[in-house]
């Protein structure tokens, strides 16, 4: 039969288990608030990788643009000396055809002298 003793003991042991209940409910919160707390930092970290991604990238974008510049300045550069070299054929031959002309005109002058003397001696006898 049940006396007072075992109802107190039973008491007693219903609210050590109301305790062990809330003991485990309250390691549970804590084990959901832990993870919760560790998706947030990975979270966190998850976006910390995100922008210093998006920084290189953009870092690289920029390095690509500069090597794009840098190409394009070197077709120029290739492009200009090989204007100046042929500006400097055309040059060149232009002087050559000058001198052509020069020779010609001094050959043009001789002739005229020598038919000159020719007049002059034929005359004079």
């Amino acid at each position: 039969m049940f006396t007072r003793r075992s109802c107190v003991r039973a008491r007693v042991g219903c609210e050590d288990l109301a305790r062990a209940r809330v003991c485990r409910e309250d390691l549970a919160r804590a084990r959901v608030g832990h993870e919760e707390i560790v998706r947030v930092r990975v979270g966190r970290e998850d976006l910390a990788l995100a922008r210093v991604c998006r920084a290189d990238l953009a870092r690289a974008r920029v390095g690509h643009e500069e090597i794009v510049r840098a190409r394009v300045g070197r077709e120029d550069l290739t492009r200009a000396c090989v204007g100046h070299d042929v500006l400097m054929l055309v040059v060149r031959t232009w002087h050559v055809l000058a001198l052509i002309a020069r020779i010609g005109h001094v050959l043009a002058l001789v002739t005229k002298i020598w038919h000159v003397l020719a007049l002059v001696t034929t005359y004079s006898c």
